[in-house]
């Protein structure tokens, strides 16, 4: 993928997922509807970003787009991520139960500090991380808004 097709997806991504966002600030959300009126459609717009991109991983993502010149690339990915922060600031307004002396952050390479139990959105079934990685040989596109599932 050229400098100019990767700018273009990346353009294509961030537009959808800054009109979402919009739309989801306009709209009152309550915690339920966040599955389904934001997480899903955002997913689809990484999982069409990355099958444009022909990458699987977010590693290999960064490294793609780590590895180009293009100053356009650049300022876009720039961009993208004030964008993901905007999403986390707005994630925060729809949970009110997690207050800011239970956040614990996690960098990478670092376990997990305790179990986190998760449950499946769409089919009620409960797991913790743990067992979900451990279980299946597929690749995560993301474990994204994790906190959520849980």
């Amino acid at each position: 993928m050229g400098g100019d097709d990767l700018c273009s997806s990346l353009v294509s991504a961030y537009d959808t997922l800054e009109d979402l966002l919009q739309a989801a600030k306009d709209k009152p959300i309550a915690r339920g509807d966040v599955p389904g009126t934001m997480f899903l459609p955002a997913v689809a717009v990484y999982k069409e970003l990355y099958e444009n991109m022909s990458v699987k991983t977010t590693e290999a993502f960064e490294d793609k787009v780590n590895n180009t010149s293009n100053a356009e690339v650049q300022k876009i990915l720039s961009k993208l991520r004030e964008l993901e922060a905007d999403w986390n600031l707005l994630l925060t307004t729809v949970d009110p139960e997690v207050a800011e002396s239970d956040k614990k952050i996690v960098s990478e390479g670092e376990a997990v500090p305790a179990p986190v139990n998760l449950v499946n959105a769409r089919t009620g079934t409960e797991t913790d991380l743990h067992s979900l990685l451990s279980s299946s040989s597929a690749s995560y596109l993301h474990l994204i808004l994790l906190r959520y599932l849980s």
